[in-house]
C-alpha cells in the first residue's frame, strides 16, 4: 500500500513534469473513482480547462492545485495499489487505468489502480487542512510541528499499541503498516507494547522520539535514488528477513543499514 514516501516520490516527479500545464480534459474510465461526487461529469467540470499551479502532498495523498476564479485542489486517494504516470498520448491504455488527465502539451497523466480502492476528489480552495479528508490529520513527519515534545505529549495520553498509534493519521499523517513496523524495528521498540509504557520508560522511548521517519530503510530507498545510492537493511536475524516479520523483531543486534550504488543486485546486499 502506498504510504508517505511513495506519495512524496510521486509529488517530486509530477512537480517536474506537469506544473504550468493545463488540464484540457478529464476522462473517467471507472465511475467508482468519482464516488465522492454526484457524477463523473461533475468532477470533470471542476477540473477541466484549468492550469496546474502546483503539486503537493498531504499524508499518503498526492495533490494537484488548479487555478481559476475558484481555485480547486485535486486529491488522489491511492488506496492499496494507486499509481500516477505521465505518459505520451500514444501509449496503450492499461487495464488498471481509472482516470486520465489530458494535458495541454498532449501528454496524459494516468491514474492506475488495479484493486479500485482509490478515489479522485476535487475540493474548493488550496487549504487542504480544511477539507473533510484532512481536517483531522496530525502533523507531517517532516514539518516543524513534528517535534519530540509533540510526540511525548501525543503518546502520553494514549494507551493503544505503539504500532497502532504510529498508524493513526490523527497523530502522524502518512504512516502505514510497513513504515510503522520499520520505525519500531529501527528503534528497537516493541510495536505491540502500550505507547504510554514506552513514554514512561524514558530510556526506551528516547530512540523513537529522536528517530526521523525519513531514515527508514524504505524511505531512504526511495529518496536515495536521487543521489545515486540505495540504502537497504542488511538483516542478521532470520526472524526479520521479510517486512512482515519486522513487527516481531526489534533487537538492535538483528539489524544494520548498508549503502550500495544503484545497479548492485539487491541479493548481494543481504548478509
Amino acid at each position: 500500500m502506498p504510504e508517505l514516501p511513495e506519495a512524496e516520490t510521486i509529488r517530486c516527479q509530477l512537480e517536474r513534469e506537469i506544473v504550468g500545464k493545463a488540464v484540457r480534459r478529464l476522462q473517467i474510465h471507472d465511475s467508482r473513482i468519482a464516488r465522492e461526487h454526484e457524477s463523473p461529469e461533475q468532477l470533470a467540470s471542476l477540473v477541466e480547462r484549468r492550469k496546474i499551479q502546483g503539486v503537493g502532498r498531504r499524508g499518503k495523498a498526492p495533490l494537484i492545485f488548479l487555478d481559476g476564479k475558484k481555485p480547486t485542489t485535486l486529491i488522489f486517494r491511492l488506496g492499496m495499489t494507486g499509481l500516477l504516470r505521465v505518459v505520451p498520448a500514444k501509449d496503450p491504455l492499461e487495464k488498471s487505468t481509472v482516470a486520465t488527465l489530458i494535458l495541454s502539451d498532449g501528454k496524459h497523466l494516468r491514474f492506475l489502480d488495479q484493486r479500485r480502492f482509490g478515489g479522485l476528489i476535487a475540493r474548493p480552495g488550496h487549504d487542504v487542512n480544511s477539507t473533510p479528508e484532512f481536517d483531522h490529520y496530525g502533523p507531517e513527519p517532516f514539518s516543524e510541528d513534528f517535534t519530540p515534545e509533540y510526540l511525548k505529549e501525543a503518546f502520553s495520553r494514549r494507551s493503544a499499541k505503539l504500532e497502532m498509534v504510529l498508524m493513526d493519521q490523527q497523530v502522524i499523517g502518512g504512516i502505514g503498516k510497513i513504515y510503522a513496523d520499520e520505525i519500531c524495528f529501527r528503534a528497537g521498540l516493541r510495536p505491540g507494547r502500550s505507547v504510554a509504557r514506552h513514554v514512561r520508560s524514558h530510556r526506551r522511548a528516547r530512540p523513537l522520539v529522536q528517530l526521523p521517519v525519513g531514515e527508514c530503510p524504505q524511505v531512504l530507498f526511495h529518496f536515495g535514488r536521487l543521489h545515486g545510492l540505495v540504502v537497504m537493511p542488511a538483516i542478521r536475524c532470520s526472524r526479520a528477513k521479510s517486512p512482515r516479520a519486522r513487527a516481531k523483531c526489534w533487537r538492535a543486534r538483528c539489524r544494520r543499514l548498508i549503502t550500495v550504488p544503484i545497479g548492485t543486485p539487491s541479493t548481494s546486499a543481504i548478509s
